[in-house]
């Protein structure tokens, strides 16, 4: 009876420890998606009011372009003016896309035929001691993604290697065929993996579990936003 009584303790004691461990978790879980919830409000309204400025720039830099006297003169600023005002309304739509998972705008491409533009928007996005290269399979399959929301990704990867590599080096993007027999991540059916390695510093294991946390960084105060 003693030994009965002891088993059911331990029993129980387990269970309440394993009750806990559940209860832990769960109240993470619930922590993370409340702080998710929150920068996904912050973001929508900082892109709406940022909207509304570049609708005023472009309007007046085309009615600008419309009644300038000198039209040669005041070309290449007017020219800049609205590209300026485009790349704004392009971070604009990449923020509602953060904020709103049912405002992007998803569309079937070939990565090979984007492969140039992807080289060209990760050299702009480091510096002239790294050599940026793209290597893609021959017989990569088309995927589905928006565009908007991929290139930004491409530029933030870029930004952290080029911080990681203060005196040069290398920034590869592969691009291969996957099935689900032989990728690293859950998968149905085939896909496209898309791999970014540099020969930088790299990252710290115990800082590893944060990096999908908004506003986590690295790079200390002031030098990352972390978003």
């Amino acid at each position: 009876s003693e030994r009965k009584a002891r088993r059911a303790l331990e029993d129980e004691q387990s269970l309440r420890e394993q009750m806990e461990e559940e209860r832990h978790a769960i109240e993470e879980a619930l922590y993370q998606a409340q702080k998710m919830e929150a920068v996904a409000r912050l973001t929508a309204g900082v892109a709406h009011d940022f909207n509304n400025i570049l609708m005023i720039v472009r309007g007046s830099a085309e009615a600008l372009r419309r009644r300038a006297a000198e039209p040669a003169r005041s070309g290449r600023l007017i020219d800049a003016i609205v590209a300026g005002a485009e790349r704004g309304q392009t971070l604009t739509r990449q923020l509602l896309a953060f904020s709103r998972p049912s405002a992007a705008h998803a569309a079937t491409i070939h990565l090979q035929d984007q492969a140039a533009d992807m080289k060209r928007l990760m050299v702009q996005s480091t510096r002239t001691d790294i050599d940026v290269e793209v290597e893609m399979a021959r017989d990569l399959g088309p995927v589905r993604i928006d565009r908007n929301v991929f290139e930004v990704a491409l530029i933030n990867l870029a930004v952290n290697a080029r911080d990681a590599m203060p005196a040069g080096g290398r920034l590869i993007l592969s691009a291969r065929n996957v099935a689900a027999d032989d990728a690293s991540l859950p998968l149905i059916g085939e896909a496209v993996a898309i791999t970014i390695r540099d020969t930088g510093a790299g990252i710290a294991p115990d800082h590893l579990d944060k990096v999908f946390e908004p506003f986590f960084t690295t790079k200390g105060h002031g030098k990352g936003r972390g978003l």
